[in-house]
């Protein structure tokens, strides 16, 4: 199969980058699964990562293995 076919397994968009517009390029992904990562653990902000098509959302002070964790569990699904 030729790489340039291939999706990707995961998708991880960091929603608090400077540059803003994580929660717009959830809503890209619709066909792959996606861990969306924020810096606090506000409710409001969580729902809206699910709703804007996150599967799974985690703080970005967890420990790494959390992440990995989550990403793990994206894959196998």
């Amino acid at each position: 199969m030729n790489e340039a076919n291939q999706k990707p397994a995961c998708v991880i968009v960091d929603l608090d980058l400077p540059e803003g517009g994580g929660v717009e390029l959830l809503k890209q992904f619709n066909e792959l699964p996606v861990l969306a990562l924020i810096k606090g653990c506000s409710m409001e902000r969580r729902v809206q990562a699910l709703r804007s098509g996150a599967d799974e959302v985690v703080r970005t002070t967890q420990p790494p293995e959390d992440i990995v964790s989550a990403v793990q569990r994206l894959i196998r699904h």
